[in-house]
């Protein structure tokens, strides 16, 4: 069973070529605040440093149960789990001109915290505006049928 608990909005601006779904790092209070629906990913950014997959920009809220722990960080750098060979792949996309990598969701899944990251480019002003042209499109379509079908 998959349970969304935090979606980044600012990602409909990117035409994703790939998708890869990845473990994260969290500690105990993280997770407890994740399931509060406490986190942010409209900054986040992806970047791969000494071999390693590492979100920037990941707000997550302090756990309100957890006290005033002086150690927890709400913006701190945290790492992806991925396999090597998905890293290496990731790399390569990243290395080449004009693509960025932002997580999209970030999920429960049978118990465990997954994020799905997002590599592709950053649309145009015009193509921003033809996708919401189109997304209103198919809209007013499927009303349509919806009404011809009473």
């Amino acid at each position: 069973m998959i349970k969304l608990l935090a979606e980044n909005r600012e990602a409909t601006r990117l035409d994703v070529q790939e998708k890869f779904e990845a473990g994260i790092v969290f500690t105990g209070a993280e997770v407890k605040s994740l399931r509060q629906r406490q986190g942010r990913l409209n900054a986040a950014f992806i970047r791969v440093v000494l071999g390693e997959l590492l979100v920037f920009g990941m707000h997550i809220g302090r756990y309100g149960k957890s006290g005033s722990s002086p150690s927890f960080q709400e913006d701190r750098v945290r790492k992806l789990l991925l396999k090597r060979n998905e890293i290496n792949r990731l790399s390569g996309l990243l290395s080449q001109k004009g693509l960025v990598c932002v997580p999209l969701k970030l999920y429960s899944k049978n118990g465990f915290l997954k994020i799905e990251i997002g590599v592709g480019r950053v649309l145009k002003k015009w193509q921003k505006k033809a996708k919401i042209i189109e997304r209103q499109d198919i809209r007013d379509a499927s009303r349509i049928l919806k009404e011809d079908g009473r």
